[in-house]
C-alpha cells in the first residue's frame, strides 16, 4: 500500500471520526442532563397561564439574580435550573453555594448546561487565562 493510500485512508476515517463527533456535540443524542419534561409535569406544560398580571419584568442582571436567590432559598422540594452558560465569577459561586444550601436543606437540585454554551464557555475561559 503507497503512502499516499494510507494518507487517504487516515484522513477518511479522522472525518468520520470528526463528523460523528460534531454530531454528539450539537445534537446531544446521548441526553446528558435531563430534559424538562423529565423534571416537571406534563401538566406543567399542558396549562398555560392565563393570568399574566402578576408578570414582572427584570430589567438587569442584579434585579434578575436577586429573585433567583430568593426563589432559591424559599424552596421547599425541587430546584430546576437549566442555563447557556455558567460563568465561574462572583455570581456563578454565588448561585453554587445557594444551591447547595438549598440540597442541604432536602432541596433536590437539578442543572442543567447547554452543550454547545459549554464549548463557548471554554473559549472565554482560555481568552481570560491568556490575558
Amino acid at each position: 500500500m503507497t503512502v499516499l493510500k494510507k494518507i487517504s485512508i487516515f484522513s477518511g476515517i479522522l472525518a468520520l471520526l470528526l463528523m460523528v463527533g460534531l454530531f454528539f456535540f450539537v445534537f446531544n443524542p446521548l441526553g446528558l442532563g435531563p430534559e424538562p419534561a423529565t423534571v416537571l409535569s406534563a401538566e406543567f406544560f399542558g396549562n398555560p397561564v392565563q393570568d399574566l398580571s402578576e408578570l414582572e419584568l427584570l430589567v438587569d442582571g442584579k434585579e434578575a439574580f436577586n429573585e433567583i436567590f430568593a426563589a432559591i432559598d424559599s424552596a421547599e422540594s425541587s430546584v430546576y435550573i437549566q442555563t447557556y452558560i455558567w460563568k465561574d465569577d462572583d455570581t456563578g459561586q454565588a448561585v453554587v453555594a445557594k444551591l447547595k444550601a438549598a440540597a442541604d436543606r432536602g432541596v433536590r437540585v437539578t442543572v442543567s448546561k447547554d452543550m454547545l454554551g459549554t464549548f463557548f464557555e471554554q473559549g472565554y475561559r482560555s481568552r481570560q487565562e491568556g490575558c
